[in-house]
């Protein structure tokens, strides 16, 4: 999985740009990149409020997760429009809970393996498809690590 990640990277760097010409596939990458600024806050929120070691952990690892996640969807973006992506502003109210956060981080990574699955339906080009899917599968995994803090809380 790293080397198919590398090997795009050097693709976009020696110049060759995304084609994504639908509108309405540009709208739902600036939808993914505001999904994950969203976990990514809640996450921060999480991290911060937990005092267990091992599951701090395993959050700050889905953190980052996340914040690549962000990175590849705004460079996708821009490569497309020549653009960088700008995604609303929005504030979330995020329990100060550990259970609760969890709850509801679970709960928003099922919708996003939805949200992705369907972005991934839709898209053609290839390379996109890939990067899309890597975070779908990283989405999955999130949801089922969730899931088993779920149990030690």
């Amino acid at each position: 999985m790293q080397n198919r990640k590398k090997s795009q990277s050097v693709k976009k760097n020696e110049g060759s740009n995304i084609h994504i010409s639908d509108e309405k596939i540009l709208d739902l990458i600036l939808t993914a990149t505001e999904i994950e600024q969203r976990d990514i806050l809640y996450f921060e929120k999480l991290i911060k409020n937990m005092d267990d070691c091992e599951n701090k952990e395993i959050a700050v690892s889905m953190w980052h997760d996340d914040l690549k996640h962000k990175k590849i969807l705004e460079d996708m973006y821009l490569s497309a429009t020549g653009k960088s992506a700008v995604i609303s502003d929005a504030s979330y109210h995020i329990s100060s809970s550990v259970k609760a956060t969890t709850n509801q981080m679970l709960l928003n990574k099922l919708n996003s393996v939805e949200f992705y699955k369907s972005l991934y339906l839709v898209v053609k080009n290839q390379n996109v498809r890939d990067m899309v899917f890597d975070i779908l599968v990283d989405e999955q995994s999130h949801a089922i690590r969730l899931n088993c803090l779920m149990s030690t809380l």
